[in-house]
């Protein structure tokens, strides 16, 4: 489990001065405790990228219940990061969650939805990839789950495939996710992190169905 360390200021209008807590945070955990910390961080700190980080995390782990107002937030607060790796990063992590919402609604259309979310994630997980210091596999990774959930949920697929009929459309699907997946793990066994083909291999994913 990941630790995060955040600088609090502790004291009164007479004075007071910074102390430093460390606090256990995991993905997927949702922590309003959290979000209120790194709120009084940034009211002190507004560009502090620790708590800016940890804020939107908090946020996208509420978009259950509430998608709107906090997507907006989140977005906003990528916006602050310094680093282009982390705004790619993240901008994927906020895109892939919010198509997950999406599909869980049930909702008429929210497949074409998720998919469309899903595929913006992993764009933005490319980019990131490029920039990722030495070592760090992680927008390969969410990559690769976002690809796989595509290929577990038929009823995630393009808004055009709806006129395909549902076998041929989830075959050619899984025939592209597979490729990419099968392309991207050849690589890592290598050495070479994600594949130079990932971007073609995004486009190939909605082109083949659609065609």
């Amino acid at each position: 489990m990941a630790t995060t360390t955040f600088r609090i200021w502790r004291g009164d209008a007479s004075g007071g001065s910074f102390e430093d807590y460390k606090t256990d945070v995991t993905e997927g955990m949702v922590v309003l405790e959290a979000e209120s910390i790194c709120r009084d961080v940034l009211a002190i700190e507004p560009e502090d990228q620790t708590a800016l980080a940890t804020l939107l995390l908090s946020l996208s782990d509420q978009f259950p219940h509430g998608l709107s107002g906090r997507f907006r937030e989140a977005k906003d607060l990528v916006g602050q990061l310094t680093s282009e790796y982390e705004r790619e990063y993240y901008t994927g992590m906020l895109s892939e969650r919010r198509a997950k919402c999406q599909h869980r609604k049930g909702t008429p259309g929210c497949g074409h939805l998720a998919y469309q979310g899903l595929q913006d994630a992993m764009e933005h997980y490319e980019r990131a990839k490029e920039l990722s210091p030495a070592g760090n596999d992680d927008a390969v990774l969410r990559w690769n789950t976002c690809a796989r959930i595509i290929d577990a949920n038929p009823g995630i697929e393009p808004e055009a495939a709806s006129h395909a009929t549902p076998s041929s459309s989830n075959s050619c699907l899984t025939t592209a996710v597979a490729s990419a997946l099968m392309s991207i793990d050849s690589d890592n066994r290598n050495g070479y992190g994600a594949s130079s083909s990932m971007s073609s291999t995004v486009r190939s994913v909605r082109s083949t169905v659609v065609s």
